[in-house]
């Protein structure tokens, strides 16, 4: 029933998302669609990217020091690109695509999100992660969002 499939999609966000990819949210709550990060909470962004979490969002929307610009003009990954709002405020911080599991619960996660939770599993497991097999693996290259 439906009311399974949007439980699906939350564990999908909480344990998939947050649990193993160590992602942040990627959408503004309500009231905050127009606010701008606030700076103890860039702090605090910065602090858990320095720990190795947060890959899927960022504070430059600069492609050149963004994380995700490997993917940016790849083939496959034509919707990488800056999107405004994430970590539950508007502006100020920029997530790599559109719609993510992480910013509604959306039966799909980014390709910085994927490579995050593929990354988590490979230290966990002992293995060391290879950019060239996720790229060759990856199989979620098109964005089911039109």
């Amino acid at each position: 029933s439906g009311v399974w499939r949007d439980m699906e999609h939350v564990i999908a966000h909480e344990a998939g998302g947050h649990a193993i990819g160590l992602l942040a949210d990627e959408y503004a709550n309500e009231g905050n669609e127009e606010k701008i990060v606030p700076a103890n909470i860039v702090n605090t962004i910065k602090e858990f990217v320095k720990a190795d979490c947060y890959g899927n969002i960022d504070l430059t929307n600069e492609k050149e020091y963004v994380k995700w610009k490997h993917f940016i003009g790849r083939p496959g990954y034509g919707e990488v690109g800056f999107y405004e709002g994430g970590h539950e405020y508007g502006k100020g911080v920029w997530r790599a695509e559109k719609i993510t599991c992480m910013d509604n619960n959306a039966w799909y996660y980014s390709a910085p999100a994927r490579e995050a939770i593929v990354r988590r599993i490979m230290q966990l497991s002992g293995d060391e992660f290879d950019m060239e097999l996720f790229y060759t693996n990856d199989a979620v290259k098109a964005y089911p969002y039109k």
